[in-house]
């Protein structure tokens, strides 16, 4: 192995030496490397001159109690306008995080009334400690915002899917569960009686065949709100698979003083079902009946069984054979 790994060194030093050793070869490395050099003086050049250019600036509210809910549209960020040099607005760009956001502290506002107006003075602040000191503002949007919110009473309740999901032949959906599989939803009072279901987003997934785990928001009412906002959501998918068990024919509503014999006393049901419930589903967890009341003289003393009780998931069910015989006797 050292052996080898030595002569692909070597054979990789011969061929870079063959290369280099190529006139042609040379200045065209040599022509590359000052077009390098030339384009990073004028990035640098131009990195330094001074725009007017628009940045974004996220808004963070800080400290918003849970059983708070904001039901006015505030904005996500600013669109904020500014003068500076390139190299500032490459910052802005990489940036963009918590450390860059202007900060709403609710404890600064609740003691003013659930509705509340943050001025143009306050946020020109705010953006006072987050632009860099060099930066020259010019504009920003929105210059204030209303911010109206309510407490809201809360109840607990269950998470479900919204949308749809389905398998690709052969394969099947097992469950789908949610990571929470419930909710704090905090709402006015006759809204909060309204909400039993914390539905997802919508979503919708086709032609699966292996599961999948993502994280999803929530389909919120207006003037509501989840605790927490997003759920992962999980849709298990198995492989189907065929299988045949032999069950029991039970005739019913047979009168007294009557018995009904059936030829075969038994069937076969086969029936597809995920490879991971394949040994759990058993004979007994069938039923097979045939009717007494079904059968008529004219029938030539034959009648057709059917599944009374059957594990819910499985598919495609058939019972072979499809007609059985019948003997009506006395007791």
């Amino acid at each position: 192995m050292e052996r080898s790994y030595l002569s692909l060194l070597r054979e990789g030093a011969t061929k870079v030496k063959d290369f280099l050793g190529s006139p042609l070869n040379r200045e065209i490395l040599v022509f590359l490397f000052f077009v390098m050099v030339a384009a990073g003086f004028w990035l640098l050049e131009t990195l330094n001159e001074d725009y007017e250019s628009e940045v974004r600036i996220p808004v963070e509210f800080r400290n918003v109690p849970d059983n708070v809910v904001i039901t006015s549209d505030v904005p996500n960020d600013l669109k904020v306008t500014i003068v500076d040099k390139g190299f500032t607005f490459v910052r802005y760009a990489l940036l963009r995080n918590a450390s860059s956001a202007v900060k709403i502290n609710f404890k600064d506002y609740e003691e003013k009334g659930n509705k509340i107006y943050i001025t143009s003075s306050e946020l020109q602040d705010q953006l006072s400690r987050v632009l860099n000191s060099s930066s020259k503002l010019v504009s920003f949007e929105p210059e204030g915002f209303d911010l109206v919110y309510t407490r809201g009473l809360a109840k607990r309740v269950p998470v479900k899917l919204k949308g749809n999901a389905s398998a690709k032949q052969q394969y099947d959906i097992t469950d789908i569960t949610f990571n929470p599989d419930s909710l704090t939803v905090y709402a006015p009072q006759d809204l909060l009686d309204s909400i039993d279901v914390a539905y997802t987003a919508p979503i919708s997934y086709h032609e699966l065949e292996e599961t999948i785990t993502f994280d999803t928001e929530l389909a919120r009412p207006h003037n509501a709100k989840f605790i927490p906002e997003k759920v992962k959501v999980t849709i298990g998918v198995d492989v189907l698979t065929e299988k045949t068990v032999e069950v029991n024919v039970v005739p019913v509503n047979v009168p007294e003083g009557k018995i009904v014999r059936t030829f075969p006393s038994k069937v076969r049901v086969t029936f597809q079902t995920v490879m991971s419930e394949f040994e759990n589903i058993k004979a007994e967890d069938f039923i097979v009946h045939v009717d007494y009341n079904s059968l008529t003289p004219d029938d030539n003393e034959r009648c057709t069984p059917f599944a009374f009780r059957y594990p819910p998931r499985i598919k495609h069910m058939g019972i072979w054979p499809h007609e059985v015989e019948y003997l009506v006797e006395d007791e």
